[in-house]
């Protein structure tokens, strides 16, 4: 659980009733969230109050990381509908608003709501940059048998809202995959809860997933 205690740890973060208010070390990460969190989109906690470029002000959230719910059929579709709506409601050409850092503790599941969380890396990309990082957690976390059924699910729900290009799909898992292993090499983490074994048939599985002969 995202709760006070654990936020109140972070030196850039103060807690406050129903929001909180976080300080940022430089210009350019206190512009990438305050242009997120200005559109007022349903999917990231409300702007209450700002100064530029030192703070702003949100609604406190307090939720779950969604991946502690999975493999749930409900919230699957629910994430799917979360990203996609994100995505296209952001979208310009071929491009779309990224999270870039969509680890589970910055996508929350809060009473049948996912929120989305800390944009202090996003980013216009392709949003197949921020779905083949999204699935490497589940790589990590899930045999392959359950991931085969959750990752069809989710793709399939995701691009009612937004199509995803099988052929940028391989460069995009190729950098997020690197990003990925970095990530969690630099923070401490495992890089995978599962044996190195199932997670690379993972990776496999997902490098297929847009593959011409699985597109139509």
């Amino acid at each position: 659980m995202i709760n006070r205690s654990s936020l109140s740890r972070s030196s850039n973060i103060e807690l406050k009733d129903k929001s909180v208010i976080k300080y940022f070390p430089s210009t350019d990460t206190y512009w990438r969230e305050f242009k997120v969190y200005e559109r007022g989109l349903p999917m990231v906690p409300e702007l209450i109050s700002y100064e530029e470029p030192k703070w702003i002000e949100i609604g406190y959230i307090e939720g779950e990381p969604y991946l502690n719910m999975l493999p749930e059929p409900e919230l699957i579709y629910l994430l799917a509908d979360t990203l996609g709506n994100f995505h296209r409601a952001t979208r310009t050409d071929n491009l779309c608003l990224c999270h870039w850092d969509n680890q589970p503790s910055n996508i929350l599941y809060s009473q049948n709501h996912i929120w989305l969380i800390d944009f202090s890396e996003s980013k216009f990309s392709f949003p197949e940059d921020d779905i083949t990082h999204l699935l490497l957690f589940w790589c990590a976390e899930f045999s392959p048998d359950i991931l085969l059924t959750l990752i069809e699910k989710f793709i399939y729900r995701y691009q009612i809202h937004l199509p995803l290009n099988a052929n940028i799909w391989q460069d995009a898992l190729a950098c997020s995959l690197k990003r990925f292993n970095q990530r969690r090499f630099s923070s401490g983490h495992p890089l995978h809860h599962l044996k190195k074994e199932q997670f690379n048939l993972n990776v496999s599985y997902v490098s297929k997933l847009l593959s011409p002969s699985r597109s139509n």
